[in-house]
């Protein structure tokens, strides 16, 4: 096709000033918005499709992701100025850019290479943007990065990404194009491209500026084959970005950038700094995983200056699985202040993990300045903190703490017995050998005659066989108890309630005074929706043990959802006089209040909780409950919003979905982030068959409520529908990772995997179904014939 001549004008808009580039799929021009009078960079791309029909969808689907792009905002990211075309041509009009692109470098600097720190800083920076678009809602996959693709800004000297790589909506094959080859990862050809396949791109990038070379699969040479100056380090984060097979990859961005970062804040100059800023601003972050991922990669540095930050952090998160990675990463940094913060950490920590991680690195210190706090965590209620604190004793070897170990080590059917032997024989070797001693000769001056020894001896040889049949089972019964609390309470940790339950199931028939067991029990029935079951539990632990208030809120949770709402007023209040930090404490209390009619009480709750836990899940839940109590009061009857949305939902269960819309839209002008509002709209225009709509709405609830497993399961029956069954089942797998009991969810992800030629995974969500499906449920029947057929070969 003919590329555009100087002085054309597209869309009564954008003149074309100048030809820049063409290839195999387009032309870039620079050109001019006559409107807005704005130097702007218009991109070509032919539609090469044979039929009118073939050339009208491409043209769909290009409109459909340029709409997307338009609506993206980031700094180093090109701004779409707009979009438009002919079933012949389509063009995507971006903002100019003041500067030159990479490949151009090589020119302007006359290089046949770039020293590795400037390529890092570049990469840090389109690392950036590629984490931004990989974070959409639907992750947004480049498919173009390259170095004439990633242009240096001559006004401020930032790296921007142009030319997204949204021609390939408009091809007739997968090929990879000769201007791109090298640069595309293998799997693109296949039509599969994912997060990972911008993370090959990535690495070939990096590997053509350090060497001049464009990497060409199947055999890449060795970066350092061809530049001997790229450090280790550095080799092996390009080699590794540019594996065949995606699963050997970096998988996400996050993961190279880390790396990168982390071998920028290893070395000196300014690259040092610009990455360990960085990496604090990230501690800052919402997202858990990129906090984590900052904390640990500051701790294997170990650079003093992440020191400050790192404690801070230690002092401020709620989120106890933080506060667990940054006293590991800690463990790095051996100074008086780390010990300082982690002996003060301890006495204000609540999470026993976390408090088990923190003695057994003062015990890696041999810390003596924390002998006394080690000393009284022996009497900790939770066995892990006991047993890291007798390790962490016998680490340290101050002889004060004989004394409270040889209490415990006198007390035989203490279940650390050993241990503490282990840890008093460090501190001094011949303490437990002087009293056996000692004991032996008291029992020896009490024997008159050989006779009298010889009976003394058979007497004592018959009770300690007596002890020792008894006390052995009762130790491996204590042992067993505790490895299954241990096992059990990861899984909890992990949402795997059903897997948990058994566990803790024989920790209690083993022991019926476990309060540990009972709690963990109650939890994993609560989330099993046995709610009678776990109200039991609970006060079986909060008899147990009183002082815990974690199982006097769970206890409040669930009387809460049996609905016995005085008593969970009680046990909350009776909780908070003991902890008063607990986000989850505030968000029930206020249930319960609101529940009892108490609605100022319940407001005072939910506000605090949005207050001082704004990052949380319980904050989240908290406002939407804030929300359906002021509407309620605005409203000119009592229970006015509730009894809206209550009709709203009538209509929409009679099948007037117009009606419906109409009635949630009234509720959405009151209060637009009223999430139930929003999925009710939703599920109207889903069973007007109106997909386009129902995505809309449901989407805009998982923007509010990323966890929303109803819009989740909705998503993922309209994609299945559609034929995205990757989408269906990554849809279905985040509702069963929060909602575990949701036979839909397994119902659209088995017939997914079934589309997919997954066929035992399709078998193992079938059988879910059928374990978790309400009598009566219409598909069962259905899901039994698939699991014949599955087991049958066909």
């Amino acid at each position: 096709m003919e590329v555009l001549k100087s002085g054309e004008i597209i869309e009564s808009r954008f003149r074309i000033d100048e030809l820049l580039k063409t290839d195999s799929r387009g032309a870039t021009y620079k050109g001019y918005d006559v409107v807005l009078n704005k130097i702007c960079f218009v991109k070509e791309i032919f539609n090469y499709h044979v039929t009118l029909r073939q050339k009208r969808d491409a043209k769909r689907k290009f409109d459909l992701e340029a709409r997307h792009l338009s609506e993206l905002r980031h700094k180093k990211l090109t701004r779409i100025m707009g979009y438009s075309g002919t079933d012949e041509r389509c063009y995507l009009v971006m903002e100019y850019i003041y500067g030159y692109d990479l490949n151009t470098a090589f020119f302007k600097e006359a290089a046949l290479s770039f020293p590795q720190e400037k390529v890092i800083l570049w990469m840090m920076e389109v690392c950036e943007v590629l984490e931004y678009l990989h974070g959409q809602y639907e992750p947004f996959i480049f498919r173009d990065i390259k170095p004439s693709n990633i242009m240096i800004n001559e006004l401020d000297g930032t790296i921007r990404l142009v030319d997204f790589g949204i021609a390939h909506t408009l091809e007739v094959d997968t090929e990879i194009k000769p201007e791109l080859r090298g640069y595309n990862a293998p799997e693109i050809e296949d039509e599969k491209p994912d997060v990972r396949s911008d993370v090959y791109s990535l690495g070939a990038t990096m590997y053509n500026l350090l060497t001049g070379v464009v990497p060409m699969p199947p055999q890449i040479r060795r970066l350092s084959d061809l530049n001997s100056d790229v450090s280790p380090k550095v080799h092996d984060i390009v080699m590794k970005a540019l594996k065949l097979n995606p699963e050997d990859r970096f998988q996400t961005v996050r993961e190279l950038h880390n790396e990168l970062l982390k071998y920028g804040a290893s070395i000196n100059g300014s690259i040092h700094t610009e990455s360990i800023d960085i990496l604090m601003a990230n501690l800052n972050q919402g997202d858990i995983s990129i906090r984590k991922s900052a904390i640990k990669s500051l701790g294997e540095l170990d650079d003093d200056e992440a020191i400050g930050p790192l404690i801070n952090t230690l002092k401020e998160d709620p989120d106890p699985l933080i506060r667990k990675e940054i006293v590991m990463a800690l463990k790095n940094y051996k100074e008086d202040i780390v010990i300082k913060a982690m002996c003060d950490a301890f006495k204000v920590e609540d999470n026993p993990e976390v408090r088990a991680d923190i003695i057994n690195i003062l015990g890696d210190f041999k810390a003596r300045e924390a002998i006394d706090l080690l000393i009284a965590a022996l009497k900790d209620p939770f066995a892990a903190i006991q047993l890291e604190s007798i390790n962490a004793l016998g680490n340290i070897k101050d002889k004060k703490a004989l004394d409270p170990l040889f209490d415990l080590f006198k007390d035989e059917k203490f279940v650390f017995r050993e241990e503490v032997r282990v840890s008093m024989d460090k501190i001094d070797s011949k303490f437990v050998k002087l009293w056996e001693e000692t004991e032996e000769k008291a029992k020896a001056g009490r024997s008159q005659n050989r006779s009298l020894i010889m009976v003394a001896s058979i007497v004592v040889a018959l009770i300690l066989s007596l002890v020792l049949l008894k006390v052995i089972p009762d130790f491996l019964n204590a042992k067993k108890v505790k490895e299954n609390l241990l096992q059990g309470e990861t899984l909890l940790e992990n949402k795997d309630y059903k897997t948990a339950l058994p566990l803790f199931d024989e920790v209690i028939n083993r022991d019926s005074t476990n309060a540990r067991g009972y709690y963990g029990r109650g939890i994993c029935n609560i989330n099993l929706n046995k709610i009678k079951t776990a109200v039991e539990d609970l006060e079986k632990a909060v008899k147990l043990d009183g002082g815990n208030p974690d199982y006097k809120i769970s206890l409040g949770m669930a009387l809460l959802l049996n609905k016995n709402i005085t008593d969970a007023i009680t046990q909350l209040e009776k909780a908070m006089e003991v902890k008063k930090d607990s986000p989850e404490a505030y968000l029930y209390l206020g249930r319960a209040y609101y529940a009892n009619k108490e609605e100022d009480k319940a407001l005072e709750m939910f506000n605090y909780c949005v207050s001082n836990y704004p990052k949380t899940d319980f904050a989240l839940e908290s406002n939407n409950w804030i929300a359906i109590i002021r509407d309620a009061k605005h409203s000119s009857s009592p229970g006015g919003f509730l009894k809206e949305l209550n009709k709203a939902k009538t209509c929409l269960y009679s099948k007037d979905y117009d009606r419906a819309i109409q009635m949630f839209d009234d509720i959405l002008r009151k209060n637009p982030t009223e999430v139930e509002a929003i999925f009710g709209k939703g599920m109207a225009y889903l069973n007007k068959e109106e997909y386009n709509q129902a995505k809309t709405f449901f989407n805009q609830v998982l923007s509010l409520n990323f966890n929303h497993v109803s819009s989740c399961i909705a998503l993922a029956g309209i994609s299945s529908k559609e034929g995205e069954y990757s989408k269906a089942i990554d849809y279905c797998t985040r509702a069963i990772s929060n909602e575990a009991g949701r036979s839909e969810a397994y119902y659209i992800r088995g017939i997914a995997y079934h589309n997919i030629g997954k066929k035992q995974e399709a078998l193992s969500d079938f059988k879910k179904f059928i374990e978790f499906a309400l009598p009566g449920d219409p598909y069962v029947n259905e899901v039994k014939s698939w699991i014949e057929k599955i087991e049958g070969g066909s």
